[in-house]
C-alpha cells in the first residue's frame, strides 16, 4: 500500500504561507517546486524540519522542498488534502502555468517513479560490459544470457512500464493503458517488422514500426485514453465521469429508472465529452418518472473509493447547483 502523505502535505502547505501565498505548484524529478507570493511568509525553519522533507531551497522566488523519488505522491496529496488547486497555476495577473512548468511536471511525473528500475538495468549492462571485458563471461554463456534478459527487459518493455506512470500522472485507466502498451510490443507484430513483411488491416496498408523501448507513442496513447472522462448510458438514466483528479462518480437518476428504456431523460453530453462545472449533463422529467412510479431520489457514488482513505458525505437531501456533495481524501 502507497504510504500516507496527508499530514506531510497540510504541513507543507502550512509552512509555506497557506494556499494563499502560493501562485503556483509543480514537481521535479525530487522536489516540490513552489512559486510564492511573499517569501517572507515562508517558515523555512520549520518546513525544513518536517519529517519527510531532505532540504528547502529558496531560489529567486520560488521555494523548493526537496522530498525524493517519492515527490510526485506527496505533489498528488498536496492537491488533494488542501484548499490549493490545480488550477492555482495560474499567476496572479490570470496567466497560467507557463508551458515550461507543465512540461517540466508532466515528465518528472511519468518518469520518476521508474527511475530505480531503469538506474537497476543500467548498471547491469554496465556491469555485463565489465565482465565480458575481463573475459569472465561470454555471450554463449547461461549466465550472461540471463542477467543481458534482466538489464534488456526493462526497456525492451518501456511502453508498459510508461504505461502505468503515465496512467496514474493522466487519471487514465491503468489496466487499459497496459492493454495498448502490451499490443504495442506484441511479439508477433515485432517479428513482422523485423522481417520486413508487409501487413494490411481490412485492407489498408499498416506502416509497421518497433515500439519496443520507445517512449512518445506510448504516452500520446495514454494522454488520449485519459480524455475518455465520460461514459454515458444508453437510456440516459445515469452517467459516469471521471474528474481530473482521478475520482469515479456515477450519478444514478432516480431508483430502477432504467426501466423506463430512456422516457423523460434528455442528453446534453457526449460520451467521452470533457465537461466542466455547471454544465448541463441530463434533462430529467421528474414529473413523468414519478408519474411512472419511480421514486426521483438521485445518487451520487464515488465507484472506485478503494483508491481513498475516506469518501466523506457533506450534504443529502434536496441539493442546488453548486453545493458540495462528497470529499475524496486520497492515501
Amino acid at each position: 500500500m502507497a504510504k500516507n502523505y496527508d499530514q506531510l502535505s497540510k504541513d507543507i502547505v502550512k509552512y509555506i504561507g497557506g494556499t494563499e501565498n502560493v501562485i503556483s505548484l509543480f514537481h521535479c524529478a525530487t522536489r516540490l517546486r513552489f512559486k510564492v507570493k511573499d517569501t517572507g511568509a515562508v517558515d523555512k525553519e520549520n518546513l525544513s524540519q518536517l519529517s519527510g522533507v531532505i532540504k528547502v531551497l529558496d531560489s529567486g522566488g520560488q521555494i523548493q522542498v526537496v522530498i525524493g523519488n517519492h515527490v510526485a505522491d506527496v505533489c498528488e496529496a498536496v492537491f488533494q488534502n488542501t484548499g490549493l488547486k490545480r488550477e492555482a497555476g495560474a499567476e496572479e495577473g490570470g496567466e497560467k502555468q507557463n508551458l515550461l512548468n507543465t512540461f517540466m511536471d508532466t515528465i518528472s511525473g511519468i518518469f520518476a517513479p521508474m527511475l530505480g528500475a531503469m538506474s537497476g538495468a543500467g548498471m547491469l549492462k554496465a556491469l555485463l560490459i565489465l565482465l565480458t571485458t575481463l573475459n569472465v563471461l561470454t555471450p554463449e554463456m547461461g549466465t550472461y544470457r540471463i542477467l543481458q534478459a534482466a538489464g534488456d527487459g526493462v526497456f525492451t518493455f518501456l511502453p508498459i512500464i510508461l504505461a502505468v506512470t503515465a496512467s496514474k500522472k493522466f487519471k487514465a485507466n491503468t489496466y487499459v493503458a497496459m492493454g495498448i502498451a502490451a499490443a504495442l510490443v506484441y511479439p508477433d507484430l515485432t517479428a513482422a517488422f523485423s522481417a520486413g513483411e508487409a501487413l494490411t488491416f481490412l485492407k489498408i496498408p499498416v506502416v509497421l514500426v518497433s515500439y519496443t523501448a520507445s517512449v512518445i507513442p506510448i504516452i500520446i496513447s495514454v494522454y488520449l485514453l485519459s480524455k475518455l472522462e465520460s461514459v454515458m448510458y444508453p437510456t440516459g438514466h445515469a452517467i459516469g465521469i471521471r474528474s481530473r483528479a482521478g475520482a469515479e462518480i456515477l450519478i444514478h437518476i432516480g431508483m430502477d429508472t432504467v426501466s423506463l428504456n430512456g422516457e423523460g431523460f434528455e442528453v446534453r453530453v457526449k460520451e467521452g465529452q470533457s465537461i466542466k462545472a455547471g454544465e448541463l449533463l441530463v434533462r430529467a422529467d421528474l414529473e413523468k418518472i414519478q408519474k411512472a412510479g419511480f421514486d426521483i431520489t438521485t445518487p451520487v457514488i464515488v465507484t472506485n473509493t478503494d483508491e481513498y482513505l475516506e469518501v466523506k458525505q457533506e450534504k443529502t437531501g434536496a441539493v442546488r447547483q453548486g453545493d458540495k456533495l462528497l470529499t475524496c481524501i486520497g492515501k
